[in-house]
């Protein structure tokens, strides 16, 4: 196993929490290093947070565009491009991911690559490809963010995604169910049921967005059935189901899903034929 000099801090996960907790130690003069089993950023730049608001982003656009009319602008029925969204996706996870790795730079952070654990001496043992090695430091924070959980019965694979599949589908699908009407539940809903699926949204509570002001779980409700603009709403006694009729008709199919009322451990269901096995920041000794 190599070793490695010592740090005066050390921060495994290279997420938000992460890269903004090494840069402040770089910047108090400690020697710094981050630690990162898949890509900087994390789960929230590479696969979630920042995916997510890219395709809302095209969504909003459209949105805007067909209701050009309200404002006085004839345009005919603009054409989904799901390629080119996907395209401009991925662009911009590079671009923030790219300016980390340049901040890490900047402030002399060094990147380790691999999976970390602790040593029974309270030291980092890292697992990289090709190499283990051993980390000394002072401070060590854990900022390994969350992973994602099934519905009981169920286990992720080509029917079962979670939101970083959500976000990485090949294609529009036709038909989505989002198991979980919280801050993630809710944004795959809204964004695929203005790009043409017909979604449905469920949540054992009985409103969108439950831990939110009422007034804010109206307006998220609204949005996607005016899109839609043909919305059915069923209520049962032990859940509420919002249903968005598709307003176009993408060629796949796809369930999708997340946690009741949460916005970080997320679950995904999907029909889709092409497999959308989620990937998460875990980290495992």
């Amino acid at each position: 196993m190599a070793s490695s000099p010592s740090y005066d801090c050390v921060v495994v996960g290279s997420g938000p929490g992460g890269y903004v907790a090494a840069i402040r130690a770089a910047q108090l003069s400690l020697r710094t290093a981050v630690v990162e089993k898949d890509r900087v950023g994390g789960r929230c730049l590479n696969y979630a947070c920042i995916p997510a608001k890219a395709v809302l982003r095209s969504a909003d656009v459209l949105t805007e565009i067909r209701e050009a009319g309200e404002f006085g602008l004839k345009v005919a029925e603009p054409e989904i491009d799901y390629a080119a969204v996907s395209a401009r996706r991925e662009k911009v996870v590079s671009t923030l991911t790219k300016g980390v790795s340049g901040l890490f730079k900047k402030n002399g952070i060094e990147f380790v690559a691999g999976s970390a654990g602790f040593t029974p001496e309270g030291h980092l043992r890292i697992r990289g490809e090709s190499e283990e090695l051993e980390l000394e430091a002072r401070a060590i924070v854990l900022a390994t963010g969350s992973v994602g959980a099934t519905i009981p019965g169920t286990e992720f694979g080509p029917r079962v995604i979670g939101t970083e599949g959500a976000w990485a589908l090949p294609e529009i699908p036709a038909t989505m169910a989002v198991v979980g009407a919280g801050a993630s539940g809710t944004e795959i809903a809204s964004a695929y049921a203005r790009l043409g699926s017909q979604v449905q949204l469920f949540e054992a509570l009985d409103r969108v967005l439950p831990t939110e002001d009422a007034d804010i779980s109206r307006l998220a409700a609204r949005g996607p059935r005016k899109a839609s603009r043909s919305p059915s709403v069923i209520s049962r006694a032990s859940s509420t189901i919002w249903s968005w009729p598709r307003a176009a008709a993408p060629t796949s199919r796809a369930w999708a899903s997340t946690a009741p009322g949460s916005s970080s451990m997320t679950r995904g269901w999907s029909a889709s034929t092409a497999p959308c096995a989620p990937r998460g920041p875990g980290y495992g000794p």
